[in-house]
């Protein structure tokens, strides 16, 4: 089904790039201080490896069904 197909193409997509923006994200994180001082730096900084990790362990659930769809729903 589409829907299914478009759904792991997008996962995939967001898994790759928010790694490459991690890469860039963990230089500013590491190298400005005033980005590890705020509140906010540090909810971005441990919040998006975790949003990355739920869609990739969605991406494994999906792995090796045929209609890449996650196992057990439709």
């Amino acid at each position: 089904p589409f829907w299914a197909r478009a759904s792991r193409w997008l996962l995939e997509a967001g898994v790759v790039s928010g790694l490459a923006a991690g890469v860039v994200g963990a230089i500013d994180y590491f190298t400005i201080r005033r980005a590890r001082e705020k509140n906010v730096g540090k909810l971005h900084a441990y919040g998006n490896p975790i949003a990355i990790g739920l869609a990739a362990a969605s991406l494994y659930a999906r792995r090796g069904s045929g209609n890449d769809a996650p196992s057990g729903t439709a």
